[in-house]
């Protein structure tokens, strides 16, 4: 409300009291003697104060102003410049502001046909109130109120004329017919309180944390109907942050899709290792075991181009499906793995001896805790992998049923404890023989990230396999390059650096000699060894010629050349042993108070035949003889009883009353079975009559 106005806006006010024009209010202030003032805005001219005017006309622009008031309060004035962009806006402010554009758009026809404003408005709201609006238009008039639940509201005339003002003052934009969202709420004063309960790692229920909040927050905490609405509006990333860790929050960010269209085959392979989900027999004790899987698969083509399966994740594990991938397939230029130590070694990475500088592959890893990086192979565990697990009775992974798990387990075990096998558990061929079908028909399956065909048979289109990716590249004219199988073995031989000493180069123990090593005092070569045969090594210089090929020499070390892998075997197993005995001797502490207050018991005397005799495990016989007897000295109780199972007929009373009294000891059962006898045979050779003196 302004306190002085011109004549010319007095005028166009048409206020009761005054002149409809100009020079009748100018008329009418000089024979009132109104006061005036001269007027700062351009264009000059006098301003008379609201005071001077009749008292009619000062009431009736009063309530003018109020309505004007109030209707600005409702729908306030947005400059052009400060609409939003019709891009931004909801689907129901679109609605709104497309039926009141056409409400607007009906009042501009009737005006055109010479029909004022005021009555155009005063037509539409009449109609519209009767019903008697065009379908149309009629919809329109339920859309443009916004209303909920409006039921047959209808439409005013005051309404019609703030919609024409605001596109007006928008310069005829339709966007300023949108309407006002109400803006969100904002954070509560207890959100951050509440949030630190809520975000903990336990995951716990929303009464749950409602309750600790409201212990914690008194009577400042806020009802449990705002907390259930403030966490249902809370962003997904919020909502989660903190219930789950940094690795799984990351499923619910944004990623960037990786593409391989513009390489070709072998230009990116990605690698990774998977322990079966499913317990098979191991290869050398026949023990149920789950191996180690390692594939290597083409991006370009989603084609497993190498594979291998060790005894546990290792280098070697990774060199052997690498190593398949360049002998099937084709030489890699990048190979993408994680940051796992079954890459990250010398025998691999090393820029003189590693086994990709020497194919000429670079290897990249993946960022810590990033799977989602390498999805194009952890794929296949869920795809290949477990569905062929599936098929084994031993299957241990998270969809086999509980009951079925516990059952398999005590057949396996018990079998194997009776007759050294289980016919539950496949065999290592048996095994091998189930991957390289499962591989085989993955590389020949259709496959959904791959372009479509026609298929020649049913004429259909489908997917492509990977075979199928694969051969239609060597078509266009890409060309694999794997490496020749007479240079395979010389190739992917691990190969490491030594020092030549005398004509003698040391590896693993043993000593390797060669008179063309005699000129090549303590200088740095390549000495490449073939993991299963230690009776020779090969020599190369650092630059990669070859020098010679060394024979093991016997002259300081053991009297047979004792291969790389066969030391690592036995070294893994002399650490399963200790870590075993570890665990029988804080048993004996346990049970040891217990043992001081037991009375000694005379052994039971039975005689049960045997259902069956197992095949007695073969132990290497003891040196030292006792000259009385005639019978080997044994160091250890395990000795003792290897020599037992070996010459059951040459047990007398005092032998099976030793063997029963050290069978009924867990610790000695352990222990033998960590040795590999069977305790099941050494027990029926107890089931016989013993003397008393024996006794």
């Amino acid at each position: 409300m302004k306190s002085h106005y011109t004549a010319a806006e007095l005028a166009a006010l048409k206020l009761p009291g005054l002149p409809g024009t100009k020079q009748g209010i100018i008329d009418k202030a000089k024979r009132d003697f109104w006061p005036s003032q001269a007027r700062t805005k351009s264009g000059g001219g006098r301003e008379y104060p609201i005071t001077a005017l009749p008292s009619e006309s000062q009431n009736a622009l009063l309530e003018r102003t109020v309505q004007t008031r109030a209707v600005a309060h409702h729908k306030p004035h947005v400059p052009a410049a400060d609409l939003p962009d019709v891009a931004s806006l909801k689907s129901c402010q679109r609605t709104v502001m497309d039926a009141r554009a056409v409400l607007l758009a009906e009042i501009d026809r009737l005006r055109l046909s010479g029909v004022g404003t005021s009555k155009a408005v005063a037509t539409l709201v009449q109609m519209a109130g009767n019903g008697t609006l065009p379908p149309e238009l009629q919809a329109a008039v339920k859309q443009a109120n916004a209303r909920a639940g409006q039921g047959n509201r209808t439409i005013t005339r005051a309404t019609l004329y703030n919609w024409l003002a605001a596109r007006k003052r928008a310069d005829g934009k339709t966007v300023s017919l949108a309407p006002i969202i109400t803006p969100e709420a904002e954070i509560p004063a207890w959100a951050d309180a509440f949030l630190n309960i809520w975000g903990c790692g336990q995951n716990k229920s929303l009464s749950q944390v409602y309750r600790e909040a409201r212990e914690s927050m008194g009577d400042q905490a806020p009802s449990y109907d705002q907390v259930r609405r403030f966490i249902a509006k809370l962003d997904v990333i919020s909502k989660h942050k903190g219930r789950v860790g940094y690795r799984d929050l990351l499923k619910f960010k944004a990623f960037k899709a990786r593409s391989f269209d513009d390489l070709w085959p072998g230009s990116v392979v990605i690698g990774d290792g998977h322990t079966f989900k499913s317990e098979v027999a191991h290869p050398i004790s026949g023990r149920p075991f789950r191996p180690e899987l390692t594939e290597i698969i083409d991006g370009y083509t989603r084609r497993i181009g190498g594979w291998s399966v060790d005894l546990s994740e290792s280098a070697q594990s990774v060199a052997a499906a690498f190593t398949d991938f360049c002998v099937r397939s084709t030489e890699p230029d990048i190979l993408y793995y994680d940051n796992g130590t079954g890459i990250k070694n010398k025998h691999i990475k090393d820029p003189i001896t590693g086994l990709a500088s020497r194919v000429g592959s670079t290897i990249i890893h993946s960022i810590a805790l990033r799977s989602q990086s390498r999805g194009v192979i952890e794929i296949i565990h869920k795809t290949v992998m477990h569905p062929a697990a599936k098929t084994l009775a031993t299957y241990v992974g998270p969809d086999m049923d509980k009951t079925a798990r516990q059952n398999a387990y005590k057949i396996t075990r018990k079998e194997i404890k009776e007759h050294g096998r289980s016919r539950l558990l496949p065999t290592w061929q048996e095994f091998i023989a189930l991957l390289d079908d499962a591989i085989t028909a993955y590389n020949a399956r259709p496959h959904s990230s791959l372009p479509k065909i026609i298929d020649p048979e049913t004429g259909k289109r489908r997917h492509m396999s990977p075979d199928e990716m694969w051969n239609k590249a060597i078509a266009d004219g890409w060309q694999p390059s794997p490496v020749p199988a007479e240079e395979a073995a010389d190739l992917f031989r691990p190969q490491l650096v030594r020092k030549t000493s005398r004509g003698l180069v040391s590896l693993f123990g043993n000593d390797y000699f060669h008179t063309s090593l005699a000129n090549l005092y303590q200088e740095d070569v390549i000495v490449g060894y073939d993991a299963h045969d230690a009776s020779k090594v090969w020599v190369r210089d650092m630059e990669g010629r070859f020098i010679c090929e060394a024979a093991w020499n016997a002259h300081r070390t053991s009297y047979v050349p004792v291969p790389f892998a066969q030391q690592a075997r036995e070294k893994r197993i002399d650490m399963q042993v200790k870590r075993a005995r570890k665990h029988i001797e804080g048993f004996e502490a346990a049970r040891q108070p217990a043992l001081e207050h037991q009375p000694m018991e005379s052994a039971s005397f039975i005689d049960i035949t045997p259902q069956a005799e197992p095949v007695p495990v073969a132990k290497p016989a003891t040196q030292r003889i006792d000259e009385t007897t005639g019978r080997p000295i044994f160091k250890t109780d395990s000795a003792y009883a290897a020599w037992i199972a070996d010459n059951p007929d040459a047990l007398n009373d005092h032998d099976r009353a030793w063997l029963k009294d050290a069978l009924d000891s867990g610790t000695f059962r352990m222990l033998a079975e960590v040795e590999g006898l069977n305790v099941a045979y050494l027990k029926s050779l107890t089931r016989h009559p013993v003397s008393e003196v024996a006794a």
